[in-house]
C-alpha cells in the first residue's frame, strides 16, 4: 500500500528559531541569489512551491520576472 503524506508543513524551516536550521536556510537563500544573479531569465516556474517562501524571495529580487508557482494537493 502506498503511503501519502497529508498536506501541510510539519516543520517550517523558513521561520525556525533553531540556529542550525537558520544558518542552513540563510546559506540556501544566499546561494539561490548568487545563482540567479548569474543567469538571464524572465520567467520562473516553481513546482512544489508549498507556502511560497521561495516564490516570494525570487519576486523580491527582480521586478521584471514572471513567476508561476504550482503545488499539488491530493483530492479525496
Amino acid at each position: 500500500m502506498r503511503q501519502i503524506q497529508p498536506e501541510g508543513n510539519y516543520f517550517n524551516k523558513y521561520v525556525s528559531k533553531n540556529p542550525i536550521v537558520k544558518m542552513m536556510m540563510f546559506g540556501f537563500f544566499r546561494k539561490l541569489k548568487y545563482l540567479l544573479a548569474k543567469a538571464e531569465y524572465s520567467t520562473v516556474y516553481e513546482v512544489g512551491c508549498g507556502e511560497g517562501y521561495i516564490t516570494r524571495y525570487i519576486s523580491q529580487l527582480s521586478d521584471n520576472v514572471a513567476i508561476s508557482a504550482y503545488d499539488i494537493k491530493e483530492i479525496h
